[in-house]
């Protein structure tokens, strides 16, 4: 009922421990045409966060994102934090730590929507009953309202 301006590539990546191959591959495999993308979205440990914190990381390296997820914050429905993108955080600059990495090294701007670590992080454990589930479904609106947000800036940004 009401389609996005611009067009949206989804892609469920894998091989991501192993040093994300499988986002290298898409971004390498010229099936997508690169310069068509304005920005990556990336999505990846979103379910469960006892602090109802979600971060989104990806405004120090494209500050001109900043005003934008300052805005998403304002109205998002869970804690929108951003950082986690400085490279003086050491381990805790998740620039480099997920599949939008496969992109920022292209130059394309990225959005990583993420928790902190938390017990089950990467266990066998770490199974659906675990899940914060209010927080899971507040957390989807959420980036639901990011992806929107963002076909909007597109449309700003467009010539």
């Amino acid at each position: 009922h009401h389609p996005p301006q611009h067009d949206i590539l989804f892609a469920a990546l894998d091989a991501e421990e192993k040093g994300f191959l499988g986002a290298k591959a898409l971004v390498g495999s010229g099936l997508i045409d690169l310069g068509r993308v304005a920005l990556d979205i990336n999505f990846d440990m979103v379910s469960r966060s006892e602090a109802g914190e979600l971060y989104v990381a990806g405004t120090t390296p494209y500050p001109h994102l900043k005003p934008l997820m300052d805005d998403l914050a304002a109205q998002a429905p869970v804690s929108l934090l951003t950082g986690h993108d400085s490279p003086e955080l050491g381990h805790d600059d998740w620039t480099a730590q997920s599949d939008h990495v496969a992109f920022h090294e292209v130059g394309i701007p990225f959005l990583y929507f993420g928790v902190e670590d938390h017990a089950g992080y990467h266990d066998p454990a770490d199974d659906y009953v675990n899940l914060t589930h209010d927080f899971f479904v507040r957390a989807g609106d959420t980036l639901v309202m990011a992806v929107e947000a963002a076909d909007q800036w597109i449309g700003q940004a467009d010539p």
